[in-house]
Protein backbone atom coordinates (compact mmCIF):
# COMPACT_ATOMS: atom_id res chain seq x y z
CA UNK A 1 0.00 0.00 0.00
CA UNK A 2 1.76 3.29 -0.93
CA UNK A 3 1.01 6.68 1.44
CA UNK A 4 0.16 8.99 -1.19
CA UNK A 5 -3.66 10.00 -2.15
CA UNK A 6 -3.97 8.32 -5.24
CA UNK A 7 -3.74 5.39 -7.26
CA UNK A 8 -0.19 4.28 -7.79
CA UNK A 9 -0.54 1.23 -9.64
CA UNK A 10 0.99 0.32 -12.57
CA UNK A 11 -2.07 -0.26 -14.47
CA UNK A 12 -2.99 2.97 -13.69
CA UNK A 13 0.37 4.61 -14.59
CA UNK A 14 0.30 2.78 -17.97
CA UNK A 15 -3.14 4.38 -18.62
CA UNK A 16 -1.50 7.96 -17.97
CA UNK A 17 1.36 7.04 -20.30
CA UNK A 18 -0.57 6.06 -23.35
CA UNK A 19 -3.24 9.19 -22.33
CA UNK A 20 -0.85 10.94 -25.19
CA UNK A 21 -3.51 13.74 -25.80
CA UNK A 22 -4.08 14.14 -22.05
CA UNK A 23 0.13 14.39 -21.30
CA UNK A 24 0.49 16.73 -24.44
CA UNK A 25 -1.89 19.13 -22.46
CA UNK A 26 -0.49 18.60 -19.36
CA UNK A 27 0.62 22.02 -17.68
CA UNK A 28 2.83 20.82 -14.63
CA UNK A 29 1.82 23.23 -11.43
CA UNK A 30 3.75 22.08 -8.28
CA UNK A 31 2.49 19.49 -6.17
CA UNK A 32 1.07 17.64 -9.23
CA UNK A 33 1.54 13.69 -8.94
CA UNK A 34 4.12 12.39 -11.46
CA UNK A 35 5.63 8.69 -12.74
CA UNK A 36 9.27 9.52 -13.36
CA UNK A 37 11.75 7.96 -15.38
CA UNK A 38 15.73 8.44 -14.87
CA UNK A 39 16.34 6.10 -17.94
CA UNK A 40 13.77 6.66 -20.20
CA UNK A 41 9.61 7.13 -20.45
CA UNK A 42 9.05 3.63 -20.27
CA UNK A 43 6.87 1.61 -17.80
CA UNK A 44 9.62 -0.81 -17.24
CA UNK A 45 12.09 1.93 -16.16
CA UNK A 46 9.72 3.26 -13.86
CA UNK A 47 11.92 5.09 -11.12
CA UNK A 48 9.36 6.46 -8.32
CA UNK A 49 6.40 8.61 -7.64
CA UNK A 50 6.58 12.09 -6.13
CA UNK A 51 4.84 15.58 -6.07
CA UNK A 52 6.10 17.50 -9.17
CA UNK A 53 8.83 19.70 -7.59
CA UNK A 54 8.66 18.53 -4.35
CA UNK A 55 10.57 15.50 -4.03
CA UNK A 56 13.72 15.78 -1.56
CA UNK A 57 15.98 13.89 -3.67
CA UNK A 58 14.99 15.41 -7.42
CA UNK A 59 14.18 19.21 -7.31
CA UNK A 60 13.78 19.44 -11.26
CA UNK A 61 12.10 17.25 -13.39
CA UNK A 62 11.39 18.08 -17.18
CA UNK A 63 8.08 17.55 -18.37
CA UNK A 64 9.69 15.01 -20.96
CA UNK A 65 10.86 12.51 -18.47
CA UNK A 66 7.38 12.53 -16.37
CA UNK A 67 3.70 10.96 -16.68
CA UNK A 68 1.49 13.18 -15.38
CA UNK A 69 -0.83 10.89 -12.42
CA UNK A 70 -3.93 13.34 -12.50
CA UNK A 71 -5.78 12.95 -9.58
CA UNK A 72 -9.64 12.99 -9.02
CA UNK A 73 -10.06 16.11 -8.78
CA UNK A 74 -8.02 17.38 -11.49
CA UNK A 75 -9.99 14.78 -14.03
CA UNK A 76 -13.21 15.90 -12.67
CA UNK A 77 -12.78 19.50 -13.28
CA UNK A 78 -11.76 18.41 -17.24
CA UNK A 79 -15.93 17.52 -17.36
CA UNK A 80 -18.71 19.50 -18.00
CA UNK A 81 -21.03 19.22 -14.92
CA UNK A 82 -23.59 17.02 -17.19
CA UNK A 83 -20.96 14.78 -17.90
CA UNK A 84 -19.51 14.34 -14.42
CA UNK A 85 -22.80 13.91 -13.04
CA UNK A 86 -23.74 11.47 -15.88
CA UNK A 87 -20.19 9.37 -14.95
CA UNK A 88 -20.51 9.60 -11.30
CA UNK A 89 -24.70 8.63 -10.79
CA UNK A 90 -24.41 5.92 -13.85
CA UNK A 91 -21.39 4.55 -14.06
CA UNK A 92 -19.48 4.66 -11.14
CA UNK A 93 -20.47 2.13 -8.83
CA UNK A 94 -20.43 -0.71 -11.30
CA UNK A 95 -16.82 0.72 -12.40
CA UNK A 96 -15.74 0.52 -8.70
CA UNK A 97 -17.36 -2.86 -8.74
CA UNK A 98 -14.96 -4.62 -11.12
CA UNK A 99 -12.27 -3.74 -9.09
CA UNK A 100 -10.98 -0.38 -11.01
CA UNK A 101 -9.99 2.82 -8.56
CA UNK A 102 -11.66 6.13 -8.82
CA UNK A 103 -8.52 7.94 -11.02
CA UNK A 104 -8.74 4.97 -13.54
CA UNK A 105 -12.78 5.51 -13.65
CA UNK A 106 -12.32 9.30 -13.91
CA UNK A 107 -9.73 9.16 -16.64
CA UNK A 108 -11.66 6.99 -18.70
CA UNK A 109 -14.07 9.47 -18.58
CA UNK A 110 -12.13 12.06 -19.86
CA UNK A 111 -10.56 10.12 -22.35
CA UNK A 112 -14.19 9.35 -24.01
CA UNK A 113 -15.66 12.58 -23.42
CA UNK A 114 -12.96 15.52 -24.10
CA UNK A 115 -10.82 13.25 -26.28
CA UNK A 116 -12.89 10.49 -27.64
CA UNK A 117 -10.95 7.61 -27.34
CA UNK A 118 -11.96 4.56 -25.15
CA UNK A 119 -9.40 2.20 -23.20
CA UNK A 120 -8.87 -1.41 -25.34
CA UNK A 121 -8.00 -3.23 -22.20
CA UNK A 122 -6.88 -6.62 -24.95
CA UNK A 123 -4.24 -3.80 -26.83
CA UNK A 124 -3.28 -1.67 -22.72
CA UNK A 125 -3.87 1.27 -24.92
CA UNK A 126 -6.18 4.12 -26.33
CA UNK A 127 -8.24 4.16 -29.32
CA UNK A 128 -10.31 6.60 -31.09
CA UNK A 129 -14.37 5.88 -30.93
Amino acid sequence: MNNLAIDTSDFYRLMCEKAELLQSNWKPVLGDYVAYYLTGRKIRNFEGICRYGYDDEIKIFDKRDCVWLPTQHQLVKMLTPKQATYSFTYISYTAIERGRSWEQHWLRQVMYHVYEQKWIRQLSDWRDI
